[in-house]
């Protein structure tokens, strides 16, 4: 009987601390980046020269977050603002561009 209740009382113990550990994991799961996409976004226009070597793609990488959007979804838009028909960019253009920060 003693067996019994000793291994019942193991078997308690092993389990609360599975559940203590789940637990611990679910919360750490909530990090700073799932902080920050809480936050509101908000979206600015910045109006920048092109140099030489300059291309969509690095636009994207300087002025996009990916939490917003993906790089192609963000050179479309790009193309869109400035009304472009093509990729191609001439040094000393001059192009409207969005960037975005976290609300204050």
């Amino acid at each position: 009987m003693k067996r019994m209740k000793s291994r019942t009382l193991d078997f308690r113990l092993v389990l609360g601390f599975f559940m203590i550990i789940t637990l611990v994991w679910f919360i750490s799961r909530f990090t700073v980046t799932e902080a920050k996409q809480l936050k509101e976004i908000n979206t600015y226009y910045k109006s920048i020269e092109i140099k030489d070597n300059d291309s969509l793609y690095e636009l994207a990488h300087k002025y996009n977050s990916t939490e917003v959007q993906s790089y192609d979804s963000y050179i479309n838009d790009v193309m869109s603002l400035n009304h472009l028909t093509d990729s191609k960019l001439v040094s000393g253009m001059h192009l409207v561009v969005p960037y975005y920060k976290y609300a204050e």
